[in-house]
Order: structure tokens, then C-alpha cells, then sequence
């Protein structure tokens, strides 16, 4: 085999592996707009930032291959990213003038098996937050939410120590009623905690969540069956209404697009440079090169406006913590 004839195949190989990745990047984003119908095509739509970075990464292969179409259509699929990363409503600024009050709220999902125990105390401290909804809280946690309450004293549910949920919802305002929740034909562990808390003397409801992984059609439809229950909940409730913690979806999925349309919420957005909250570095040291998803939320009512949100430090667990300035309206 010549030299000439060698290139030409590497060439040939080169071409189709061009074609059909740009084939299947295409696919995978027809693909994440059916997930409302599917399991597995929703699982295709957490991958916008990647499928960015694919797409302009196969433009330039086409481009140093001499292929113009090939490079219009992989760019031209930047474009439906794009619109499923801004599609979702996301809770709007205010002046601080039209708010009743502030109201700092973080979610951390501690990790059951982490042992990091004073990070996670530290990095509460450092934020001071009103209002921090945990999960994954099993008996190893319970003396670090004793520390936590020294700090956030109302405490949802009552008897949290005896409750079979993982959802512990601690408070600097007085908490009036609360109630772990399981959604109808559901199972025990992921069960929820409502409260309602007395902001400033205004009642708002708050949700503390941690729906399944969808791993799988029986979790996936276990998540929507909680989904669906947060967009009703949401829809009939006249109160301010927040729900907070690790959803296990991305804002870029159809069925969170339809938790929001449906229950009237607005999310908190944490920035456009590709935000992640899981996986952290803790959870395998390859994670510090590798970006991941946004799947911890603050999600809102009509009721409130947002200052800021971000994800947090690492603090032991697979998840960074989110943190949501908000304010309360008149």
C-alpha cells in the first residue's frame, strides 16, 4: 500500500466519522425534545453545553477537511441549544424597594456516605442562609443538624429524627406547620417535607425534595409522579411558594420545562458559564476536568424576585450546594 493510498483512506474513514457524528449530534437533539414521552430521549436533553462544545468542535473538523456543509450543519446545530438552555422561565430581578423581605435559601445534598461532616457545618456558617433544605440526611447526619439548629432553630418536620425521609428543612423563621408528604402511589423514601414559615409575618410554603434518579423507567415515573404533584400543589396554592433541593433533572429537560409551565414557577437561574451542581470533585477525581449538570434548583411563585444564585464550594458530598438570594414582594 502507497502512501498516496493510505491518506486517502485515513481521509475516506475521517469523512464518515465526520458524518456521522454530526448525524448523531442531530439526532441526539430531536431526540431530548420527546422525552415528555420517553425516558431514555429525556436523558438526551442534559447535554446542551456538551453538545455546544461537539458541535464547534465538528465544525472545525469539517472545516480543516474541506467540507463547507458539514461545518454549516454542525454549527447550524448550536442554534437548538441555545433555545433549550434560555427556554425555561426564570425567577426575574426586582428592586429591592418592592420587597418585603430578603430571604437567603441553600440546598445541600450532604451525601449520606461523606464524612466531611465540618465543611458541610462551615460552608452553612459561611453563607448563613434563612433558609437550608437538606438531603440525604440519615442517623451518621442527625448531630450535624443539631449544630445547624443552633444557628437555624425551626426545624421541619417535627420529629425529624424519627421521620423515613431524607429531607430535613431547617429555618431562621418560625415555622407554623409541617408535614412529610408522600405523593400519591409512591414510595416511603421519597417522601418530601412541607412547612409553612412566617417570613416577616407573611406565611410562605416551602417544599423541601428529593425525587429519584431517573435510572430507569419505574424511577423516572416515580420523579414525574412528584413532578406532577409540586406543579399541582403549586397551581392551587395562593401563598408564596418555594421548592428546594436536588430534582435529579436539568432545567433542559421537556418534563422540567412542563413542571414549570404547569405549576407557574420560575426557576433561579445559576449563571450562564456552564453551571453545575453534581457531579463535585469529590466524586471522582476526573470530575475537576469534567463539567456536569445543574440538577439542585430553587424553584419560585410569581411571588418572589431573584438577586443571585450559584453553586457553592466542594464540601465532601457528589453535589456542590446552591445558594438563591431572593426577595419577597409586596
Amino acid at each position: 500500500m502507497t502512501v498516496a493510498t493510505l491518506r486517502r483512506r485515513l481521509r475516506l474513514i475521517a469523512l464518515l466519522l465526520l458524518y456521522a457524528s454530526v448525524a448523531g449530534l442531530a439526532a441526539s437533539t430531536v431526540l431530548a425534545e420527546f422525552g415528555e414521552e420517553w425516558w431514555i430521549a429525556d436523558l438526551f436533553a442534559h447535554f446542551r453545553y456538551h453538545y455546544v462544545l461537539g458541535a464547534l468542535l465538528l465544525a472545525a473538523i469539517a472545516v480543516a477537511l474541506g467540507r463547507r456543509g458539514a461545518s454549516v450543519a454542525a454549527a447550524c446545530l448550536v442554534l437548538p441549544q441555545l433555545w433549550a438552555v434560555a427556554a425555561p422561565p426564570r425567577t426575574p430581578e426586582a428592586p429591592r424597594a418592592s420587597a418585603h423581605a430578603s430571604v437567603r435559601v441553600m440546598s445541600v445534598n450532604v451525601l449520606w456516605s461523606n464524612r466531611r461532616y465540618d465543611d458541610v457545618v462551615r460552608a452553612v456558617e459561611r453563607e448563613a442562609p434563612d433558609v437550608l433544605a437538606l438531603q440525604e440526611i440519615t442517623p451518621q447526619w442527625h448531630a450535624v443538624v443539631d449544630r445547624l439548629a443552633a444557628r437555624l432553630p425551626h426545624v421541619a418536620p417535627a420529629g425529624w429524627r424519627m421521620q423515613r425521609s431524607d429531607n430535613v428543612l431547617l429555618s431562621r423563621f418560625p415555622i407554623t406547620e409541617s408535614r412529610v408528604v408522600v405523593p400519591p402511589n409512591q414510595y416511603r423514601p421519597f417522601a418530601h417535607v412541607e412547612a409553612t414559615l412566617a417570613v416577616n409575618g407573611k406565611s410562605v410554603r416551602v417544599l423541601a425534595v428529593h425525587p429519584p434518579l431517573p435510572a430507569g423507567p419505574i424511577h423516572t415515573a416515580i420523579r414525574q409522579a412528584n413532578f406532577d404533584y409540586y406543579a399541582k400543589l403549586a397551581a392551587e396554592t395562593e401563598l408564596p411558594l418555594l421548592i428546594v433541593g436536588d430534582f435529579n433533572i436539568t432545567p433542559y429537560s421537556p418534563r422540567f420545562r412542563a413542571l414549570l409551565r404547569d405549576g407557574g414557577l420560575r426557576y433561579v437561574h445559576l449563571g450562564w458559564n456552564w453551571p453545575r451542581s453534581w457531579p463535585s470533585a469529590s466524586h471522582c477525581c476526573l470530575n475537576r476536568y469534567i463539567r456536569g449538570f445543574p440538577i439542585d434548583h430553587v424553584l419560585t411563585s410569581r411571588h418572589f424576585a431573584a438577586v443571585s444564585g450559584q453553586a457553592l464550594e466542594d464540601i465532601g458530598s457528589d453535589h456542590y450546594p446552591v445558594r438563591a438570594d431572593l426577595l419577597l414582594l409586596r
